[in-house]
């Protein structure tokens, strides 16, 4: 069976968002509620379906999940500590590493194609809801705003190199991209 016809079958048969594939592992990590919580819990699984685990299992909202390039790690946000912050944990669920630290909004982890660095988007003035892009390091540390304006910038993806980080922003109105040199 095929990549695209697990991934249907899956969806049919749960409620399921964001399979993400790990070209590295082999594996799928997803977002379900199938255990009957209102909330979402990020999933691994093998490409044929079997072994489904559920890996955050936790009381909390999880989601915008991101494999690191070497598929060992997860990246994903939470609201574990009444915010929505960004998160780490190995493939297996554990050593669970909280990585931002503030009183607002971090969301859309992705990680620097060497695995070392993590853009989001965040809104730290709740007043006025912006997002803005930021690069951490993967172990939480030289937090960088990357676009540090009064618009909101969103959409944010790494250059193949990972020498630049592209976004979006609606500086003039339009939503044009915008590029950024790496933190």
């Amino acid at each position: 069976m095929n990549k695209s016809a697990i991934i249907i079958v899956l969806l049919i048969v749960t409620t399921v968002a964001n399979p993400l594939f790990s070209e590295a592992n082999n594996q799928i990590a997803f977002l379900s509620t199938r255990d009957g919580e209102k909330n979402g819990e990020i999933y691994l699984m093998d490409l044929n379906g079997n072994n489904q685990t559920n890996l955050t299992n936790s009381p909390s909202w999880e989601s915008e999940h991101a494999w690191s390039p070497d598929g060992q790690r997860i990246a994903f946000c939470s609201d574990l500590d009444d915010n929505s912050s960004i998160y780490i944990m190995r493939k297996d669920g554990t050593e669970l590493t909280r990585i931002t630290h503030h009183a607002n909004y971090d969301a859309g982890p992705v990680w620097s194609p060497d695995g070392t660095k993590i853009a989001f988007r965040s809104i730290k003035d709740m007043s006025t809801r912006k997002w803005q892009i930021y690069v951490i390091n993967a172990d939480g540390t030289d937090l960088k705003n990357l676009s540090n304006n009064s618009a909101s910038d969103f959409g944010h993806a790494w250059s193949p190199n990972g020498h630049q980080i592209s976004f979006q922003s609606d500086r003039d109105g339009n939503n044009d991209w915008t590029f950024a040199k790496r933190g």
